[in-house]
């Protein structure tokens, strides 16, 4: 038999490591806001260079350099992918 006592103690470890994660996305995500907002080529259409590739993804490094995200995440994958996230979440 499991102990009850045990298990509570797991959930609440489980319930405080997933507070601690949504407060430490909840700022992630208003930081990438904010240097996204600072750089009008990645989501201004209007912008000369937008179409431009190799500026686009020159932006996002930067972007990504000044957020501190460690090089073991790639900025395409962690940073476009959480900014593409968060568009999707905020039109529907």
């Amino acid at each position: 038999m499991v102990d009850e006592h045990f298990t509570s103690s797991v959930e609440l470890a489980r319930a405080k490591r997933r507070q601690a994660v949504a407060i430490a996305m909840s700022s992630i995500t208003e930081a990438l806001i904010a240097e996204v907002f600072k750089r009008p080529v990645l989501w201004d259409h209007r912008i000369k260079n937008c179409h431009n590739r190799d500026f686009v993804d020159k932006e996002w490094r930067n972007l990504s350099q000044t957020l501190n995200i460690s090089s073991k995440y790639y900025y395409k994958a962690y940073v476009v992918g959480l900014y593409t996230n968060l568009c999707t979440n905020m039109q529907n």
